[in-house]
C-alpha cells in the first residue's frame, strides 16, 4: 500500500500545488474517523481539502467550502488560524 500512496500523492501534490501557491493553511480539523479536513485561504478565495485515509482506500477532496458539524463533540479542532 506504501508504493501506491507515495505515487498519488507526488501526482496529487504536482496538480494542487499551483492552486495552493499564495494560501495559508487557515484550519485542521476531524469530523469523522479516518478522514481529516485542511482549509486554506487567501483573500480572494477559500479551499478545503479532505483526506481520507484509510487501511484500503485513501483519496484527497477539494472543496470551495466546508461547513464543520454543528455538534461539538463530533468535530475535533486540531488548530485554527482564522478569527
Amino acid at each position: 500500500m506504501m508504493h501506491q500512496n507515495y505515487y498519488f500523492l507526488r501526482a496529487f501534490t504536482q496538480e494542487i500545488e499551483p492552486i495552493l501557491k499564495g494560501m495559508e493553511l487557515a484550519t485542521c480539523f476531524s469530523q469523522n474517523k479516518d478522514e481529516i479536513i485542511f482549509g486554506f485561504c487567501n483573500p480572494q478565495q477559500d479551499l478545503y481539502i479532505r483526506a481520507t485515509l484509510q487501511s484500503d482506500f485513501a483519496c484527497f477532496h477539494t472543496l470551495n467550502e466546508f461547513h464543520r458539524a454543528k455538534k461539538i463533540q463530533s468535530s475535533d479542532k486540531i488548530f485554527s488560524l482564522k478569527k
